[in-house]
C-alpha cells in the first residue's frame, strides 16, 4: 500500500495497475513549470560527438587529453571537474586508454560514461 502525498500543484498516488504516479490538483497552463529538480547523473549520450567529460562542451578538432586517463577534455581545468574525477581515477587505475583521437563522427566509447557515473552514486551515498 502506497502513501498519498499532496503538494501545492500535484499529488502522488499509487495503484496496482500504474504503480506510483502524479496527478494535478488544478488545471496547469501550457508551459507552466510544476516541478524543478537537478539530475542525479549528467553524462554524454550513448554515442556522441567528441565532447569534454568535465564540462560537456563539444570539442574542436584539436583537443586536450586528460593527463591521467586520456579522455578528451577542454583543458587542465576540466581534469578536476567533479563530473570527471571518479571515472578518471578508475580508468587510470585500470590503465584504460581511450581510442578517441579525432572529431567529426559519433563515438560509441561514450556509452560507458553515464552508467559508470550512476554506479558511482552508490559509492558516494554509502560514504555519507
Amino acid at each position: 500500500m502506497c502513501k498519498k502525498f499532496i503538494f501545492n500543484y500535484f499529488q502522488i498516488k499509487c495503484n496496482e495497475t500504474l504503480g506510483r504516479f502524479m496527478t494535478a490538483n488544478r488545471d496547469i497552463k501550457a508551459g507552466e513549470i510544476i516541478l524543478r529538480e537537478k539530475p542525479c547523473v549528467i553524462g554524454p549520450k550513448t554515442t556522441s560527438q567528441v565532447l569534454c567529460l568535465g564540462c560537456h562542451k563539444q570539442l574542436p578538432s584539436i583537443f586536450y587529453n586528460c593527463s591521467k586517463c586520456t579522455w578528451p577534455l577542454c583543458g587542465e581545468v576540466c581534469e578536476s571537474s567533479p563530473y570527471h574525477v571518479d571515472e578518471c581515477r578508475l580508468m587510470n587505475a585500470k590503465n584504460f586508454k581511450t581510442s578517441i583521437r579525432s572529431v567529426g563522427r559519433n563515438e560509441s566509447s561514450y556509452c560507458v560514461i553515464t552508467p559508470l557515473r550512476a554506479l558511482f552514486l552508490r559509492e558516494k551515498k554509502s560514504s555519507l
